[in-house]
């Protein structure tokens, strides 16, 4: 637990902050690219690198919130708190891995009103406080 918190203090927080110091004074720079700050700040020969990095560290972000949202479901009805739903296990070597497919197309729907009430990048970026 120390290691986490010394990383965390000498390469992450570091890192964060140079990296939003670096977007506020490129926008000081380029007001009219406030849309588009994250990626634009980027210097050209490292933007497809970022990119894919920002990219891949989407999609981890995204099957973590699809497998705490099957966890806390399933938690949540071994407690009687939810509605039954089917439970697929997927491993017989791991606990936890879980699939069902009711929460899969309730968060499928979710993300597309999410997607189509926003109307676009920017108001989605806003929404995040990009």
């Amino acid at each position: 637990m120390v290691s986490l918190q010394i990383a965390f203090s000498f390469m992450v927080y570091p890192a964060l902050i140079l990296t939003y110091g670096g977007q506020a004074a490129y926008l000081i720079k380029h007001p009219n690219d406030l849309s588009t700050a994250f990626y634009s700040s980027v210097p050209q020969p490292v933007f497809w690198p970022m990119f894919i990095v920002a990219t891949l560290a989407a999609v981890v972000a995204s099957q973590s919130l699809i497998s705490a949202s099957f966890s806390i479901i399933r938690q949540s009805m071994a407690l009687d708190c939810f509605p039954r739903v089917s439970m697929i296990h997927t491993s017989k070597d791991h606990e936890g891995q879980v699939y069902s497919p009711e929460i899969n197309y309730f968060l499928m729907i979710v993300c597309v009103l999410l997607t189509v009430s926003f109307k676009g990048g920017p108001e989605i970026g806003n929404a995040f406080g990009e």
